[in-house]
């Protein structure tokens, strides 16, 4: 199977115990920089779990989490946000009250510099800031391809449009390490491939990505590595191929006869 490069993120001997019981059990694996890592297996593998230790959300038993060299293990969610982690979620978070734009303003209001007290009295530098976080915000629309959206309510927009949104959200903070947890959950056909687009555009533009996901055609087509977990332990990992032609991965989760195009 295939040895990771210049590795951005390492899971290291991680366990995590939940009142006795083992979620994850002595996971190790690396997030080459750059690339798209895929982290797939049935229902209850620990997919979830190792998201969760990752970015701070969960405590983990024993192991390291490394990240850009330094253990990010122990901190808390805000502190390793601010190292460059951000992800989205499996239930999909947006303000559906707010526009698409504003949905991406929050996002960058967040790295603001001018305070509050500036922005409530309408300062020269909060107005500068406000100016920059909009021609930003909508920057990031036009990376999701949601620029004509821009003025409309967040919850009026399409299921797969508003998953593309959270990523555009995402986006404004920056990431060097983004997690996407079942960004396809839900979606059509055609949202599914539009999906898969970004994702390799972003993957292109020198992203890296963690992505948890169940459609398996999306997987194989957008991954550059895979790790497949089955009861919380690590079965295999490698390239899709090498991946897809492993008997035990065949055996837990794809099926004998699966393949591209019937996941």
């Amino acid at each position: 199977m295939t040895g990771d490069q210049s590795p951005m993120l390492s899971v290291c001997g991680v366990y995590k115990e939940f009142g006795g019981l083992m979620a994850v059990n002595g996971v190790s694996f690396n997030i080459p920089a750059g690339k798209v890592t895929a982290l797939i297996g049935p229902n209850g593998a620990g997919k979830t779990t190792l998201f969760n230790l990752v970015t701070g959300h969960h405590s983990v038993t024993r192991g390291e989490i490394r990240f850009g060299g330094g253990r990010i293990d122990g901190l808390a969610p805000h502190e390793i946000a601010a190292k460059g982690i951000v992800r989205t979620f499996q239930n999909l978070q947006i303000f559906g009250n707010m526009t698409a734009l504003e949905n991406v303003m929050v996002g960058l209001h967040l790295q603001g510099r001018s305070g509050m007290l500036a922005a409530s009295l309408r300062l020269k530098s909060a107005r500068m800031e406000e100016e920059e976080f909009h021609a930003k915000a909508r920057d990031y629309l036009e990376r999701v391809n949601l620029l004509s959206r821009a003025d409309e309510d967040a919850g009026s927009l399409p299921y797969g449009e508003q998953r593309r949104l959270e990523i555009a959200r995402a986006l404004a903070a920056k990431p060097r390490l983004l997690l996407l947890d079942e960004p396809a959950a839900g979606l059509s056909h055609p949202e599914t491939i539009a999906l898969d687009d970004l994702i390799c555009k972003l993957r292109d533009d020198g992203l890296t990505i963690l992505l948890v996901e169940h459609d398996m055609d999306l997987v194989m087509g957008v991954a550059d590595k895979v790790v497949v977990l089955q009861y919380g332990t690590k079965i295999a990992e490698g390239t899709p191929a090498e991946v897809q032609a492993d008997a035990n991965v065949i055996q837990a989760y794809l099926g004998s006869d699966w393949q591209a195009g019937d996941a």
